[in-house]
Order: structure tokens, then C-alpha cells, then sequence
């Protein structure tokens, strides 16, 4: 299974960072990127959504700029990598709110029909 598959199916946000650090932490260690990838997306911690985000959008500028193939093919690895990040992190979090605000509807309905 490749990571980025590894992430859409992840069941909690804790996964995704985990998978998402991992794969962060091996940029150092990857040649051509260290020339290729500004600090701030290799570096960690990774902090939420909005700094994936902002990774992922320094990662699709940079891919629109490179035309030589190996650097391209490294970024467009990253970019995938990142926006299944972010794709599902939202997604997790859509659904935590949707449950959070199904428990306060039902909390307010348990207490207003308590009151009757």
C-alpha cells in the first residue's frame, strides 16, 4: 500500500500525522530535495491543517516552476502526499464537527424534553 492510500483510508487525524511526520522526516534525507524544498515544508512538527495547507500550496508552486524530470517527479510525489494530507484531515474534521453538533442537538433536545 502506497502512503498516500495509507492516508486516505486513515480512521483518525492521529494517523494521518503520523504517516504525513514520517514522510516529512525522510526529506532531509532525499538529495534532490534539499535543494528543491524550502525548509519550512520539511520542517517538523507538522502543525494542522492550515500548515499542510501552506505546505502543499509552496510544494504546487514549485512544481509548476521545475521542468527537470527527476525534481518534478520528487515534487509531484510530495504534492500527493501532502494534498491526501489535507483532503483527509478536512474530512476528519467534517466529521467531528457533524458528530459534535449532532451531541449538542441531542443534549439540548434531552434537556428541554427533561424540563417538560
Amino acid at each position: 500500500m502506497k502512503i498516500t492510500q495509507a492516508i486516505r483510508n486513515a480512521e483518525s487525524e492521529h494517523v494521518v500525522y503520523f504517516l504525513l511526520t514520517a514522510y516529512v522526516e525522510t526529506l532531509g534525507y532525499y538529495d534532490p530535495l534539499r535543494s528543491s524544498l524550502p525548509e519550512h515544508v520539511k520542517a517538523l512538527p507538522v502543525s494542522g491543517l492550515p500548515d499542510v495547507a501552506q505546505r502543499l500550496s509552496t510544494v504546487q508552486r514549485l512544481l509548476e516552476r521545475h521542468t527537470e524530470h527527476d525534481k518534478a517527479a520528487v515534487l509531484q510525489e510530495a504534492a500527493d502526499i501532502l494534498a491526501a494530507s489535507a483532503q483527509r484531515l478536512g474530512a476528519l474534521q467534517d466529521t467531528a464537527d457533524s458528530i459534535r453538533s449532532r451531541r449538542v442537538h441531542v443534549s439540548a433536545a434531552t434537556v428541554d424534553h427533561a424540563g417538560s
